[in-house]
């Protein structure tokens, strides 16, 4: 039997982290899915860490020659069974009734077929969380799809897609970076989405990023906003613009020995969000202690893929 959801997980030398990421899954109050782990030809433990799991769900493959996040976002997907399709990076980690909400959600909304939450942001060491709130109010909010390319109005990582419209398009493996922007926003610009007012996806991102990974990933957003010039070449050339802009501001950074930008823009959180943030954390630590007895260092050391 298909199993209802298949998370895809691409993971590049993620061993410091993948056991929390893992565990993660396992501690789901809904048990009714499957992890397509796709190796991107690490050299590190990643496979022995699956195997002293040894949870069935968990379906691990091994890319030979490092393809890139593209490509093993790509293959994961290709290789999921389920009906729906969500994501989960090898270094981030979600709260223990995310699945079983998710379920409801889409048993409830049979029309809908995309459906977003908003995230935690937490240091590596899993601290100072943050809240990146996606809608306005209480409530969940129901968004036309988009009219023209622009920046995705909802995060990747938190995002659910019904399968069909999942396998409606295709991640680029020639992208090394930004390949989750490209790939969302063509599916956004073709179905409407429904943003939900909690946050129970753990985002880790350290305090600081390279410029470099920055200018990269800049040079990636131009290639995918050229898509899109004879159909929208106003808005193409204002987001070429914009790019340019940042690029030439980070390349002056660069030059002038700032090797890292710091990330602040995130909501403070409350205390009952705090609390929530606690007891899941708590309740993920018992279940990695379970597999991974007297481990109690797993940090976000490891990549989404290279």
């Amino acid at each position: 039997m298909k199993p209802l959801f298949s998370i895809l997980m691409p993971s590049y030398n993620a061993a410091a982290t993948l056991p929390r990421a893992l565990c993660s899954l396992i501690h789901q109050s809904c048990s009714d899915w499957e992890c397509v782990l796709v190796d991107d030809a690490s050299h590190d433990d990643t496979k022995k860490i699956v195997d002293q799991i040894g949870d069935k769900r968990i379906r691990y493959f091994r890319l030979e020659d490092n393809a890139g996040r593209g490509a093993a976002r790509q293959k994961a997907l290709e290789l999921a069974q389920g009906e729906i399709i969500g994501m989960l990076d090898a270094d981030d980690w979600i709260y223990p009734d995310r699945l079983g909400d998710m379920a409801r959600v889409f048993e409830q909304n049979p029309q809908i077929d995309v459906v977003a939450t908003g995230m935690v942001v937490v240091s590596p060491e899993n601290r100072n969380p943050q809240l990146v709130p996606m809608t306005q109010g209480k409530g969940p909010e129901l968004h036309p799809a988009l009219t023209r390319p622009q920046a995705l109005p909802i995060p990747y990582a938190p995002t659910f897609l019904r399968s069909e419209v999942a396998r409606s398009t295709s991640f680029n493996p020639r992208l090394k970076a930004s390949e989750d922007f490209d790939y969302l926003l063509r599916i956004l610009m073709r179905s409407p989405y429904l943003v939900l007012p909690q946050m129970d996806y753990v985002y880790i991102q350290p305090v600081t990023i390279p410029v470099e990974s920055l200018l990269m990933r800049l040079r990636f957003n131009h290639q995918i906003y050229a898509q899109y010039f004879t159909r929208f070449p106003v808005t193409t050339a204002r987001a070429w613009l914009v790019t340019w802009v940042k690029a030439l501001a980070y390349q002056g950074l660069y030059q002038l020995g700032v090797d890292y930008q710091t990330v602040r823009k995130r909501a403070p959180i409350t205390v009952a969000d705090f609390d929530l943030f606690n007891r899941a954390r708590t309740s993920l630590e018992k279940t990695l202690q379970r597999f991974f007895p007297g481990e109690t260092d797993f940090r976000a050391s490891g990549t989404k893929g290279k």
